[in-house]
């Protein structure tokens, strides 16, 4: 096994570029931003995240060894690090991350709580929801949520401008590569799930296209989708094994740094000039449908719309719930 070449090596350039997606939309979306957090958030998000493969290698160790594709690059199967030395470097992971962490904002350590709690769910003994290709296409799809959002939170609490959707389009169509994965792309189990893989997909199209008419960066959205159409014909055509672990990993190490590039794109006036003119057609277009729906449907929507957006931070959220618990608190 390489240095690098196990569960905590094989996903850290993956985490990194996760998290680097957050602070590129923060970028596009908000303006330039202060590096220091963002550099201790990506820090404290790498350390306190790479103790989940430590506790998912210990949970399933007794699995790994008997799977020669997973036993090569699982630390704790492979041999090369025992179970005691594991756990005290998983507990060692989580307190120097929780540690930098805290420097960045509270809000942002409870996102590290969330991914802790969320991937106990996930590896647990006691738990198992990988087992469940349901309980995980749910679980996996928050985790995903959070970690392409760390990068953002650690910037700011503003939620006003945070783009859900298209955030929610990414942990989506991970999520559907990793259960494809989960049962090795054969397409027998594929369609015994069918219903499952479709509503993700129908989701995960409906997040991304319409990401393309509310967000200020529909061809950033274009070139990635153009990529991935190209990408995807070529390993139909050709003999690559996509369900080897070493060729998954290469293929995010190629696909998630191309995502990042789309975006940062836009910095070049002349690309950001072609934005703004896709944009505004964009917006044109939507115009134009708004108008042929029905008076009592544009108002309901604008009504959900005003609600949701009487909140520009996560801290107006929190100033709520505090005031509705006071409002029942017994005097």
């Amino acid at each position: 096994m390489g240095l690098f070449y196990n569960s905590i090596g094989v996903n850290l350039p993956k985490n990194i570029i996760q998290y680097l997606l957050g602070t590129v939309l923060y970028l596009v979306l908000i303006g330039p931003f202060d590096i220091v957090p963002a550099i201790l958030g990506m820090i404290g998000f790498v350390l306190v995240y790479s103790s989940v493969y430590l506790f998912n290698d210990l949970m399933d160790v007794k699995e790994d060894k008997k799977k020669a594709d997973k036993k090569e690059w699982k630390i704790i199967a492979y041999g090369k690090m025992g179970t005691e030395t594991a756990i005290s470097m998983m507990f060692l992971l989580i307190v120097i991350g929780f540690f930098i962490s805290a420097f960045v904002s509270t809000w942002f350590v409870m996102l590290m709580v969330a991914l802790l709690f969320l991937n106990l769910l996930h590896s647990s003994s006691f738990t198992r929801f990988k087992k469940n290709l349901y309980k995980t296409s749910v679980n996996m799809t928050i985790i995903q949520f959070i970690k392409y959002s760390c990068g953002w939170f650690a910037l700011t609490t503003n939620i006003s401008q945070f783009p859900f959707w298209l955030v929610l389009s990414f942990a989506l169509v991970y999520n559907i590569c990793y259960l494809a994965y989960k049962i090795d792309f054969k397409r027998a189990h594929i369609k015994m799930e069918k219903a499952l893989f479709v509503v993700m997909g129908i989701v995960f199209f409906f997040s991304y296209f319409y990401s393309m008419f509310v967000y200020n960066f529909p061809l950033a959205l274009l070139v990635i989708m153009v990529f991935v159409i190209v990408v995807s014909l070529a390993l139909k055509n050709s003999n690559i094994k996509i369900h080897s672990m070493r060729n998954r990993v290469f293929m995010e190490y190629v696909t998630l740094p191309i995502i990042i590039l789309a975006f940062l794109l836009l910095m070049n006036p002349v690309v950001a000039g072609i934005n703004s003119d896709m944009s505004t057609t964009l917006v044109n277009y939507t115009d134009d449908i708004t108008c042929s729906i029905p008076e009592d449907v544009v108002n309901s929507l604008d009504t959900l719309k005003s609600n949701l957006e009487k909140y520009e931070t996560l801290d107006d959220i929190k100033l709520d719930i505090e005031n509705v618990i006071s409002s029942v608190r017994p005097a």
